[in-house]
């Protein structure tokens, strides 16, 4: 029986199986023509068992059938890491802590939910949480306690946002997101719209450093182009390292800050004018927004540091050719105001740079950007201002795959006016991925003293470092 029901599946694929089991030939032919379709040979026709002969029933398999009601709608993902740090050259300073040797002893948990909601829109939303023990290994009363208030531990809202599309041609997305603006993976000209963590320099790339801000943000497509407009209520300032850090700069308390403005009633505005073409790509950028790190200002009570209003408008590209990727991005900002001479000035920013994948698994990344401030006056080249006329910064990246993706190694090279000294950050690190979900990274990080007033003062602070992580 089992065998004429697989004849008639693989004879007439319409029927189904179970009208295989209560139909016979005899009923199936009924009605067909007596005549034959084609000249019939006089040989004896084969059987039905003759037909199957061979045929293996283990290799059938029945049609899936989808339960939508065990299709998910949502995901948890996320990672939890243990990261820990040495200092192997900083001085016990007994003012504002001890930081040689053992600096950190962190666990971070970092969860992301995703929701698929009707009609294609989606909701995600993202929280960073993690605790230092170091400060149960060393006397917190030793740090200042601001620090200890920074790093001891964090429970923080990320991103979180809802969005999808209105029409063919217009998607909408509001909440705290992430706008990454420009073409550059180290050094930023046109990503100006998400301040980011700047509390430990060179230890961790771009790409994870931008912090969620809230907007409200359209796209519009047409052909190539896709026109990004944002609108954002919410200021938030950089991360930097607080007084009493090993990574700030001066051993004195900075002035007071004015309180940061309130953009509910002044919006800031960004608008970006995207192209994609064949092997290349071109972008517009326009911002009117606030600096995410405050200037100093004379008031009536004395040194204090306020956030600026600034304006830029700029340009990026990518042009690919064979192994090469050639980019580029060029700022004009407005609206800069330094405490030395009492007006605004204008700078121009400008990014080059390139990636070469000529080898398969090898990347090499160099980029370079250039700013000169116009009407430069030389009052303003000394403290508190500390800005110069003309700066470049250098950035070399170098990054390798081996053991089929298993391990990977990335050097990077940061150096601050190149043209002068060698002065910059030094990070060598790599990566094992002994399972898919696991992994273990180490590495060291040095701060190479030179012309810059800020890598001065955080030059004993070379480490190495260790990570150990669990995606899941």
């Amino acid at each position: 029986m089992n065998k004429l029901i697989l004849c008639f599946i693989l004879s007439i694929a319409s029927f189904t199986s179970s009208m295989a089991e209560d139909m016979n030939i005899e009923s199936l032919l009924e009605g067909f023509d007596s005549e034959p379709l084609a000249p019939q040979s006089n040989d004896p026709q084969p059987s039905v068992d003759q037909l199957l002969e061979g045929f293996d029933e283990s290799n059938f398999t029945e049609p899936t059938i989808v339960d939508n009601d065990k299709v998910k709608f949502w995901s948890l993902d996320g990672f939890l890491n243990f990261q820990t740090s040495y200092n192997y050259q900083a001085l016990q300073q007994n003012d504002i802590g001890d930081f040689h040797g053992l600096s950190r002893i962190r666990i971070k948990y970092f969860p992301e939910l995703s929701i698929t909601l009707p009609h294609g829109w989606k909701f995600f939303s993202s929280v960073s949480s993690y605790y230092d023990g170091i400060f149960n290994i060393k006397n917190a009363n030793d740090f200042v306690k601001e620090y200890v208030n920074e790093n001891k531990s964090e429970l923080e809202l990320r991103e979180l946002h809802i969005g999808g599309s209105l029409t063919k041609t217009l998607d909408f997305k509001i909440g705290r997101q992430i706008l990454a603006w420009g073409k550059s993976d180290t050094l930023r000209v046109v990503d100006i719209i998400n301040p980011v963590d700047f509390r430990e320099p060179g230890l961790v790339d771009l790409e994870d450093i931008r912090l969620p801000i809230s907007m409200l943000r359209i796209d519009y497509y047409t052909g190539a182009w896709n026109f990004n407009f944002a609108a954002i209520p919410e200021f938030l300032a950089d991360k930097t390292p607080v007084y009493g850090s090993d990574f700030y700069p001066i051993p004195m308390q900075p002035p007071s800050l004015v309180q940061p403005p309130n953009p509910l009633s002044d919006w800031q505005l960004a608008l970006a004018i995207r192209g994609s073409f064949n092997q290349w790509d071109l972008s517009f950028h326009f911002a009117d927004v606030y600096e995410h790190q405050a200037r100093f200002i004379l008031s009536d009570q004395g040194l204090k540091r306020e956030f600026k209003r600034i304006q830029m408008a700029g340009m990026a590209t990518n042009i690919v050719s064979g192994n090469w990727l050639f980019k580029t991005e060029l700022a004009y900002i407005t609206g800069l105001k330094y405490l030395s001479v009492p007006h605004f000035f204008d700078r121009y920013d400008a990014m080059l740079g390139f990636d070469f994948n000529g080898i398969t698994d090898h990347t090499l990344s160099i980029e370079t950007t250039f700013k000169r401030l116009g009407h430069h006056h030389s009052v303003m080249d000394n403290p508190p201002d500390n800005q110069k006329a003309f700066e470049s910064q250098l950035a070399i990246r170098y990054s390798a795959n081996f053991l089929r993706e298993t391990l990977s190694v990335t050097l990077l090279a940061l150096l601050f006016d190149p043209n002068l000294d060698i002065g910059g950050i030094y990070r060598a690190s790599t990566t094992y991925k002994p399972a898919d979900a696991w992994s273990v990274s180490a590495g060291a990080i040095v701060y190479q003293s030179g012309d810059n007033f800020f890598i001065n003062g955080i030059a004993r602070n070379d480490r190495i470092f260790f990570e150990t992580r669990y995606d899941f």
